[in-house]
């Protein structure tokens, strides 16, 4: 599937709602209320970054593919937790998501992940909320959700729009773009363009340009890979784009150079 083909193809959606309907007694004996309550409790124990209804959505459709999944395995559902964490998620916070909402109320819990220890140091900290012993390396209480402190600033989630704030630090950056013929330099700022789109597609490396809060485009480090299908679909859609209104003459020519490589097929991108 390109890039793209997400926005172009019907969504699945419809069929996963009447299949989580059917499932649905199931995965959430508690109703609407037991998304409800995890998704609060998700976005407690993540600060915020996640609004509830975003961490509610998130438990929902994990629940659901650790049930119908071929590989049910905590490693293939880790990785889905992080790719719907668009960035804003470490490996540490969709590891405790799995173990902590995913799997720990299932009979079978034990035999699916491994849990940590609970044997607790000497005068560890007590939940304000619950009581709860509070475990070690956790800022909140793995138990109810509460923080340990409520010092930290809540960090804005991007919106459905994909919509995230450029890291100011990137300035006059540029990224070199290389195929077997040529090679293109572009503003690291105008690259977030394609960045965007490569996330909402689930490319891994989109994750590298967020910083821990999902707030802001980082430098990408490394090189990446774009697939021949991926480069022309980001070329036809820069240059409709362009087309479809009247933009700022600077902008054109600035992405004139990616346009023309990506629409030759695949190529690298380097920092």
């Amino acid at each position: 599937m390109g890039l793209f083909d997400i926005f172009r193809k019907k969504s699945p959606g419809d069929a996963m709602e009447e299949e989580l309907l059917r499932l649905a007694p199931i995965l959430f004996p508690g109703g609407p209320e037991q998304i409800q309550a995890a998704g609060r409790s998700i976005s407690a124990m993540l600060d915020n970054r996640i609004p509830p209804e975003g961490a509610a959505q998130l438990y929902a459709s994990t629940k659901y593919l650790a049930h119908t999944a071929e590989d049910k395995t905590k490693p293939r559902i880790v990785g889905y937790i992080l790719r719907r964490g668009m960035g804003i998620l470490s490996a540490e916070d969709a590891s405790a998501i799995y173990d902590q909402f995913i799997v720990a109320a299932s009979p079978n819990a034990a035999q699916q992940a491994p849990h940590p220890s609970t044997e607790s140091p000497p005068n560890r900290l007590a939940c304000h909320r619950c009581a709860a012993p509070m475990q070690p390396g956790f800022r909140y209480c793995t138990k109810c959700g509460c923080q340990l402190s409520n010092a930290a600033q809540q960090a804005p989630y991007p919106s459905a729009d994909g919509a995230v704030f450029i890291n100011a630090n990137l300035g006059d950056r540029e990224y070199t773009l290389t195929s077997r013929e040529h090679s293109v330099r572009i503003k690291a700022t105008l690259f977030t363009t394609i960045v965007l789109c490569l996330r909402s597609s689930g490319w891994p490396g989109a994750a590298n340009l967020f910083d821990a809060s999902g707030t802001a485009i980082n430098v990408l480090p490394g090189s990446y890979p774009i697939s021949e299908q991926d480069a022309k679909d980001i070329a036809s859609s820069i240059s409709g784009l362009l087309a479809s209104r009247e933009s700022n003459r600077k902008i054109v020519e600035d992405l004139a150079p990616l346009i023309a490589i990506a629409s030759k097929g695949a190529f690298t991108i380097h920092a």
